[in-house]
């Protein structure tokens, strides 16, 4: 695996980005280019199965790298693959679904992505701190979902609660978010393409 520079994207959130100003668009270019890498998962049938911020790499010129595949899975068709409760879980990024126990598929993966689209415009914050793992399933079944963060625009928050929708079907897929994400920055004043050969 190649030498990934800054880090993690969860540590860099907190140790870089917060030393500076940064704006939605320029935070957004990590989101989009995740969401890329996860729509070439999704056209391979690969499931990832544990993205979070923590698990997506920083490379030189500020690329996210998707890592950690410990979880992923070769899927065919529509099908999703058990949870093994065994293994340490990463309860706070998992749908409402596979808390209670349902196969885990793409659309659980674009869930993970709603969080970790929450994780960069907090700056890397924890999601549900306030919220015991053990209570997380009643919290979200009630319809609670994670607060809109202050360096979010009201358009990225309902993306965000798109992506957690309690019935998987009405999730976006990868394809949808990469779309309508490079719209949102391009909307906003600025080239998404242009912008990732740029270091911030």
């Amino acid at each position: 695996m190649e030498y990934a520079p800054h880090g993690n994207l969860k540590d860099f959130l907190k140790q870089i980005c917060r030393d500076s100003i940064a704006t939605e668009q320029e935070l957004m270019v990590f989101g989009v280019q995740i969401a890329r890498g996860m729509h070439f998962l999704e056209s391979k049938k690969c499931i990832h199965g544990d993205l979070a911020a923590r698990n997506v790499l920083v490379g030189d010129n500020f690329i996210m790298k998707i890592a950690d595949f410990g979880f992923s899975r070769y899927v065919k068709g529509t099908n999703g693959f058990p949870i093994n409760p065994n293994n340490k879980l990463p309860i706070r990024w998992m749908s409402i679904e596979t808390l209670e126990g349902k196969d885990y598929d793409s659309s659980c993966d674009v869930w993970s992505f709603g969080v970790v689209l929450w994780e960069i415009l907090t700056l890397g914050e924890e999601p549900y701190l306030h919220t015991a793992t053990t209570n997380l399933y009643n919290f979200l079944n009630m319809g609670n979902r994670l607060e809109k963060p202050p360096l979010c625009s009201n358009e990225m928050y309902v993306m965000m609660r798109q992506c957690w929708n309690s019935v998987p079907k009405q999730r976006p897929t990868f394809g949808e978010l990469v779309r309508d994400l490079e719209y949102m920055c391009n909307n906003q004043g600025g080239n998404i393409n242009a912008a990732l050969q740029n270091e911030y």
